[in-house]
């Protein structure tokens, strides 16, 4: 998790309702996406990026919610894209077997969905109340990438100096 100097936090109430509502959408159209393109995983890919690419515009906030939704997004596709793949060797190629493997996986890909799909309705729940909210590993990465410059915009402000990385004996 992310310590709590680390962070430039938005205040809730500086963030406009149409902004929150914004941010909200990304995940709730990962969660649509992935209901309709489940049989073509990069349909949702293309669907998260499209939207991105709008939020780029946007806000902070709202740019970070995107950017966390499409890269949480890419992963829980590559997790089906490979089920999906899996699944079609199967049935159309006569060397290729249902297996005990197969079926472990399909249950780790189900798995994967789920907690995606709860993250996603919690993250949209977050935002609409102008709050953000982390998924575990690429949280941080969508943070920084988003509030990065702001962060050292304050920083420099406040005349925080960047601690040495040198070790000294």
């Amino acid at each position: 998790m992310i310590s709590a100097p680390d962070l430039l936090r938005p205040e809730p109430s500086s963030i406009s309702s149409e902004r929150r509502q914004e941010a909200a959408n990304s995940y709730v159209l990962t969660l649509m996406a992935v209901m309709v393109g489940l049989p073509f995983p990069i349909l949702n890919l293309f669907a998260c990026l499209g939207y991105w690419a709008y939020a780029k515009k946007k806000s902070v906030f709202v740019r970070f919610h995107a950017l966390q939704a499409v890269l949480t997004q890419a992963f829980v596709i590559l997790a089906n894209t490979i089920a999906i793949g899996w699944a079609l060797r199967i049935i159309f190629l006569s060397d290729y077997y249902w297996t005990r493997e197969f079926f472990v996986y399909l249950i780790f890909a189900g798995c994967i969905n789920l907690i995606d799909t709860i993250l996603n309705i919690v993250a949209a729940t977050k935002a609409q109340k102008g709050e953000l909210f982390f998924f575990i590993f690429f949280g941080r990465l969508s943070y920084h990438l988003t509030f990065g410059k702001e962060l050292a915009q304050v920083n420099e402000m406040a005349g925080v100096e960047k601690e040495s990385t040198q070790i000294s004996d």
